[in-house]
Order: structure tokens, then C-alpha cells, then sequence
């Protein structure tokens, strides 16, 4: 699960090259387009993830232990060392203030989706005002 996190993170990353390339209508939306599955998609799989870490049974919620990327995309082989699984999803390795990184990852998903609401939402507001 927090492979397909990281993925989203970079679909965040590489969402915003386009326009800094050419800044235009197209590239605009694209942009907008990619960040906002990237952010929304995130932050769904982070709530699944948490979901998994504190099932009351976890032989129950379990993953996959390689990822499912499509056979056109196989980012867990042509970049193993970033998106390769490591680890059981049920597992906490890390935790700060108490929270898990999937939990962290919820804030920061919901940051950037609330962001990405909010950045949307005036410039088709101003666009009508105009």
C-alpha cells in the first residue's frame, strides 16, 4: 500500500511538469487533472492502509506482496529500489506523534486535496467574475 502512496506522490510531482514546461490552457489541465487523481487517489489508498494496520483481525486484511502496476507501467521492476515491497502492510515500522506514516500520509493527501479544491475553485470562480 505505501508503494501505490508513493506513486501518488509522484503523480503529484510529475502532474505540475507539463505547464512548468509550457504554461498554457492544456498543460493548465493537466495539471490540475493529474494532481487532483493523484492527491484524491492517495489519500483514499492511505485510508485503506491505515484500515489494514489497525484491523481488529488482520488475517483478514491483508496485500499483495508485489504490486499491481499495469504490464505497461512495471515501476516495481524497472525501479525496484523506489517502488519495490519491502514489508507487510499490516506492520508499523515507523511512527511520529504517535501517528503511522499511512496516517501522516492522510493529512498530507487531504492537505493537497484540500489545496487542489480550494486552488480549482477560484480560478473557475474568478474566470466567471471576469
Amino acid at each position: 500500500m505505501c508503494i501505490y502512496q508513493r506513486t501518488a506522490v509522484f503523480g503529484i510531482m510529475f502532474a505540475a511538469m507539463p505547464a512548468m514546461l509550457v504554461n498554457n490552457l492544456i498543460t493548465r489541465l493537466i495539471g490540475y487533472i493529474g494532481w487532483g487523481i493523484s492527491a484524491i487517489w492517495g489519500l483514499l489508498i492511505a485510508m485503506e492502509h491505515v484500515e489494514i494496520q489497525t484491523a481488529v483481525n488482520p488475517f483478514f486484511a491483508t496485500c499483495e506482496f508485489v504490486p499491481n502496476f499495469p504490464s505497461w507501467a512495471p515501476l516495481h521492476e524497472w525501479l525496484p529500489n523506489i517502488f519495490g515491497a519491502t514489508g507487510d502492510c499490516g506492520d508499523i515500522n515507523w511512527s511520529f506523534f504517535d501517528m503511522s506514516m499511512p496516517q501522516w500520509m492522510i493529512v498530507i493527501f487531504a492537505i493537497y486535496s484540500a489545496i487542489w479544491a480550494v486552488i480549482l475553485l477560484s480560478r473557475v470562480l474568478l474566470k466567471r467574475s471576469l
